[in-house]
């Protein structure tokens, strides 16, 4: 039997992903001051405005309990 995680998407939209298409990825995101002003990147599918970071992708997979 798969087992899928509901997750919201770039667009807002609800998705059902199946579990092995996650993985462990460690990652770091912060907020940076520039002459004053929040540092942000902004998304180009949707637009959206993120904090800067970055991650490791690791090839430990989730395991299903």
């Amino acid at each position: 039997m798969d087992k899928f995680i509901s997750c919201k998407n770039n667009f807002d939209e609800m998705v059902d992903v199946p579990l092995e298409k996650f993985y462990f990825r460690p990652s770091v995101y912060g907020i940076i001051l520039e002459q004053g002003k929040v540092v942000t990147m902004r998304n180009k599918s949707n637009g959206k405005l993120w904090f800067p970071g970055a991650g490791w992708k690791s090839e430990k997979k989730w395991r299903t309990l």
